[in-house]
């Protein structure tokens, strides 16, 4: 099966998390993934940008892209 961009982002960044933990375990311990989701605000003047707000993360269960189930909290592959 193939990934959207989306998911594709999302599973470099749990793989980086993982060689980290294999490589160091020690220090990686405890550690776990969870993915949040923030609605972004851009705001333009004249074309160019001037501010970015963003509101408060949400759990991240399911890709904005093409809605396969997200795992938060578990190594996702």
């Amino acid at each position: 099966m193939n990934n959207c961009g989306f998911c594709e982002v999302l599973k470099d960044s749990t793989d980086k998390l993982k060689y980290y933990k294999e490589k160091a375990p020690e220090r990686y311990d405890g550690y776990k993934d969870e993915f949040y989701a923030a609605l972004i605000h851009k705001v333009l003047y004249n074309g160019e940008p001037a501010g970015y707000s963003d509101s408060a993360g949400f759990p991240l269960n399911y890709c904005p892209e093409c809605g396969r189930k997200i795992h938060n909290g578990e190594t996702n592959t």
